[in-house]
């Protein structure tokens, strides 16, 4: 991955970060299904995952449950742990709009730690021949997110923000 952030003026070009990285992932699964069409599925599952750019191992266990409460409707939760090895940085510092421009830069643990997350949800379906109706909520807490900004209140406060 590999990027620049960069400041044009008819008078001059500012580059204020730039980067050029590689991450080499290595991950293992395993997964145990238990099924009895029509009235249930369960899955449990687990994933590890090392990241060339940290020491860390990420073990990062899942679940899914499936529960036919009627013929032709059905219950769902689910529940994970996940990690990623890049982040996409939300950069307003060369954008005068608050909409802002992203980039993905490869996380390092020193300015920037691999983000995770820890999702549940809950749902129900139901499945006809002519209809398919869900309806789904999930919570989804991530770590590590990254901005880049202008310092609203402080000029001199420029920066990523790691929240």
């Amino acid at each position: 991955i590999r990027y620049s952030i960069e400041n044009e003026t008819p008078n001059f070009n500012l580059i204020l970060d730039e980067a050029k990285n590689t991450l080499e992932t290595h991950s293992v699964f395993g997964e145990y299904k238990l099924n009895k069409p029509k009235s249930y599925l369960f899955n449990i599952g687990i994933r590890a995952n090392k990241y060339s750019t940290v020491s860390n191992l990420f073990i990062e266990p899942r679940f899914y449950g499936e529960v036919a409460i009627f013929d032709k409707f059905n219950l769902y939760a689910s529940a994970s742990l996940m990690s990623q090895g890049v982040t996409q940085i939300q950069n307003s510092l060369t954008n005068i709009s608050t909409l802002g421009n992203f980039l993905w830069r490869v996380t390092d643990n020193d300015e920037f730690n691999i983000l995770t997350a820890t999702q549940f949800s809950f749902g129900g379906a139901y499945k006809s021949k002519d209809w398919f109706i869900e309806l789904d909520n999930y919570y989804k807490k991530t770590n590590n997110i990254t901005s880049l900004t202008a310092g609203f209140l402080n000029p001199i406060d420029n920066g990523f923000n790691v929240g």
